[in-house]
């Protein structure tokens, strides 16, 4: 009996709340800091982790260093990120977690979500970290410290006749429930 009036009450709560606040639905606007879209150079927050998009470039056939590299089925798109915890707590960055979105609004996982063995083992003694390019690093899954940062790059295999306009960034890792990520756009 008790949670049926509990119940009527937060109904009867709302719909007031609603009366009074007329027809107006609209979300309030996000703070400045957790924007959720930016260009390239910017810095935008998801969870725990500070991304910012330094370069966008989709005109890869290959990727790796010799011994191992990898064709692309189309043209590989590469996003390079920087990533900062600011969190209290350690805290896993998941680079299959992460989207690519064509002009046509599809999301595309990175070439290493895809499954099977496409870059090999990893080769870096800092994580699971495959060499894209000498000195550049595909970012796959990286436990960083409060304060710690790592940069490298998200490969993306896409067609060639799709177009990307935008990367969609989530701090929490793809076994997690993601929320909504934020998006920076790439042209």
């Amino acid at each position: 009996m008790v949670a049926l009036v509990a119940a009527v009450a937060v109904g009867v709560f709302l719909v007031a709340r609603q009366i009074t606040a007329g027809n107006d639905t609209s979300l309030p606007e996000p703070e400045p800091e957790l924007a959720t879209e930016v260009g390239i150079g910017e810095e935008v927050r998801d969870g725990s982790f500070r991304f910012t998009v330094t370069r966008f470039h989709c005109d890869q056939r290959h990727v790796g260093v010799p011994p191992i590299t990898r064709a692309a089925t189309g043209r590989f798109c590469l996003v390079e990120l920087r990533v900062r915890n600011e969190g209290v707590t350690p805290d896993i960055f998941d680079g299959s977690a992460q989207f690519l979105i064509d002009s046509a609004s599809r999301k595309h996982l990175p070439a290493s979500a895809l499954g099977g063995p496409q870059f090999g083992p990893p080769i870096s003694p800092v994580g699971d970290l495959f060499e894209v390019a000498p000195g550049l690093r595909e970012l796959t899954l990286v436990t960083l410290n409060p304060g710690g940062m790592v940069e490298g790059v998200l490969v993306f295999d896409l067609p060639q006749e799709v177009t990307a306009s935008e990367v969609e960034l989530h701090g929490v890792p793809f076994f997690a429930i993601p929320g909504p990520g934020v998006r920076v756009r790439l042209n």
